[in-house]
């Protein structure tokens, strides 16, 4: 039997920002956010090394990289799968990729890791090789 414990600490922001926003009209069409999909070694939840890797090093500095700058909020993760997903948002998610392009292409080590660019007017969805 092998249990893991998932530290997801973006829940908690993510509901602070939605509970500052109840006086406005925005709808979740109108945020705009950067998807960062990571390809796990198995369909499942990854080796425990990877996932470490993710929950701790990268979460934390694309976090430091993007609150730092002050271009938008770390909110949430998600493990399974076989992808660890990254959900980042804030005013401009092409700005958000550019600031952190040079560290996900590092760390990215298969073909099929991914971004999403999302915003009212467009989803788009890049191969982390293609930036």
């Amino acid at each position: 039997l092998e249990l893991r414990a998932f530290h997801i600490r973006g829940e908690v922001a993510r509901r602070k920002i939605q509970d500052l926003n109840t006086d406005e009209d925005l709808t979740p069409d109108d945020i705009t956010e950067l998807q960062i999909h990571m390809r796990l070694s198995d369909d499942g939840f990854g080796s425990p090394d990877e996932t470490d890797f993710f929950l701790t090093t990268f979460f934390d500095t694309i976090a430091s990289m993007i609150e730092g700058d002050q271009l938008g909020d770390v909110n949430d993760n998600d493990v399974g799968a076989g992808y660890f997903v990254l959900y980042c948002e804030g005013e401009d998610p092409r700005t958000m990729l550019n600031r952190i392009k040079p560290f996900l292409t590092q760390c990215s080590k298969s073909k099929e890791d991914f971004v999403i660019l999302r915003s009212p007017e467009q989803e788009l969805e890049i191969a982390i090789s293609d930036i």
